[in-house]
């Protein structure tokens, strides 16, 4: 903090006192004003802040006690002194009621006054310092609540098009970064293409095609860490070759999407100056955003044609058996629940997509939770289907929730919270009753709504 910046006023009915203070303070290179006037001095109080004020205790009309209580009500940060010849008690008792950060005792020795404005302005740089560190812990955690919120809805895309226009959208809208790419690997010539993007010139996008060992002005991509480049104004050679297309841009930063030892694609943004990216916590929300992504790029390059066609088969399957159990208990009058669960693994590590170890687990809470014949369908790696012959609305959302505690209290960390929980939709015959694949559908719509403390 520069001496310049430090605002100071000083109040005395003593004009000569006012001019001495201006003079002293003036040579250090404080900015200083100064008012013999206090009922003036109290009006510009009201209107300008200060960092430091120094005021005389006795004064007439206002006092140096009431510009203390006024500064401590517009302005609390300010320090304020007090110019005395003496202190009783009943004045130090209410200058500590009035923030009053010390006394100027009579007859006052400038080379002390010049050592307690440097304390005073050590204090104020400290408190600036750790108010700024505290609105940006805060910020911190507030993006990061927002990127968790936003992952555990990217989970629950089956839209791989929808995954990536979400990406971009929180990179753009969440962080405030106005030119952001996603880079998809394309496994014919085994190189990374824009396949989303915010804020770029399709002339660069098309131009701009990466691979794991590119170099870009002279600087090798790293393959488990960001990479941050600079001075693209100045040219950006990929490979050797000119790039043309990304004016007004100056840094750039490539952030890998990796999952298993494997790069599935590249989260980058950019900016006309370096001061976004050369803040850690910056590139940290970042890095989230990537890790959070890296099983979704992963499990859609698992899909091949085969995959594909099976999933297609599975969702005829779930559409026959919907539209049967709805035939018999049509046939009895009876009724039939549909469930639709999603294990969730809270731990959100870079296993997230491994829920093998505990389906097994949860197959048996449900059977002995439902005690009835019920049927239990697998239709995703995470998700399944459940047929409750007889199930009601009430009774089932309720045995469900039963089904979620239990799990929550097989898998949990020492301190207490659930390693893996589940969300869940469902729909019930005859109530709610839809055609199979409306069904279908809006138990998923509703699936991806839901969270853990909502039941749907």
């Amino acid at each position: 903090m520069n001496k310049s910046d430090v605002k100071i006023l000083i109040i005395d009915d003593e004009e000569m006192i006012v001019d001495e203070f201006l003079f002293f303070l003036d040579q250090f290179g404080y900015n200083v004003k100064g008012y013999s006037d206090s009922e003036k001095a109290a009006e510009v109080i009201k209107k300008e802040k200060f960092d430091i004020v120094i005021t005389d205790l006795k004064m007439p009309n206002v006092s140096g006690m009431d510009i203390a209580k006024i500064v401590h009500e517009t302005n609390p940060e300010t320090i304020t002194f007090i110019i005395t010849g003496f202190a009783t008690i009943d004045s130090v008792i209410e200058a500590i009621q009035y923030g009053v950060y010390d006394y100027i005792r009579k007859p006052f020795k400038f080379k002390e006054i010049k050592i307690n404005i440097e304390r005073a302005v050590e204090k104020i740089v400290l408190t600036r310092t750790n108010k700024i560190l505290n609105e940006k812990i805060q910020q911190m955690l507030s993006y990061i609540t927002t990127l968790y919120d936003i992952s555990s809805i990217l989970y629950q895309l089956s839209d791989f098009s929808m995954v990536m226009d979400m990406i971009i959208d929180t990179v753009t809208e969440g962080l405030n970064i106005p030119v952001s790419a996603l880079y998809v690997l394309n496994e014919n010539n085994n190189k990374y293409e824009i396949k989303k993007h915010h804020g770029l010139s399709n002339k660069f996008t098309k131009q701009y095609k990466l691979t794991e060992t590119s170099i870009i002005n002279n600087l090798e991509i790293a393959t488990s860490k960001p990479t941050i480049f600079s001075g693209l104004n100045n040219g950006f050679i990929l490979d050797g070759q000119q790039v043309e297309g990304v004016e007004n841009l100056d840094v750039m930063i490539l952030i890998p999407i990796k999952y298993q030892n494997k790069i599935y694609g590249y989260l980058s943004v950019f900016d006309s100056k370096e001061e976004y990216f050369s803040l850690d916590e910056e590139l940290k929300l970042l890095q989230i955003i990537a890790t959070q992504a890296a099983p979704i790029f992963q499990q859609h390059y698992e899909i091949n044609e085969d995959d594909t066609g099976k999933i297609k088969k599975l969702d005829s399957i779930v559409k026959n058996i919907i539209e049967k159990n709805i035939q018999i208990a049509q046939k009895v009058n009876g009724t039939v629940s549909f469930v639709q669960i999603r294990l969730e693994n809270l731990n959100q590590s870079d296993n997230i997509v491994s829920y093998s170890s505990i389906k097994k687990k949860l197959e048996k809470i449900i059977i002995n939770e439902f005690n009835q014949d019920i049927e239990i369908i697998w239709q995703f790696y995470d998700t399944l289907l459940l047929i409750v012959p007889e199930g009601d609305p009430v009774s089932t959302d309720l045995s469900t929730t039963h089904i979620r505690t239990k799990l929550e209290e097989l898998h949990t960390f020492k301190d207490g919270k659930p390693e893996y929980s589940l969300s869940y939709s469902s729909l019930s015959y005859p109530m709610e009753y839809k055609s199979p694949v409306e069904y279908i559908k809006i138990l998923s719509e509703k699936l991806l709504y839901s969270n853990e403390d909502s039941v749907n």
